[in-house]
């Protein structure tokens, strides 16, 4: 579910059946759910910004390479 080694033992150490701790394992839950999100738009523009350039690219011998020209920038 992609939790770090550090919030896997606090999810662990909220696990002792105290009321509260639901509380405190959804508040780690929806904070990892948050860095997902944000990882995945990040990989969502990255896949756009490449097939863009990608699609430009003719691919045959030629020194202006668009790839290249977005690296550079």
């Amino acid at each position: 579910m992609g939790f770090s080694q550090d919030e896997v033992r606090t999810l662990i150490a909220l696990s002792d059946g105290r009321p509260n701790s639901c509380a405190g394992v959804k508040a780690v839950a929806e904070a990892n759910l948050r860095v997902i999100r944000d990882r995945i738009a990040r990989l969502k523009r990255l896949e756009r910004l490449l097939a863009e350039t990608s699609a430009k690219c003719a691919g045959n011998r030629t020194p202006a390479c668009p790839l290249i020209e977005v690296l550079l920038e």
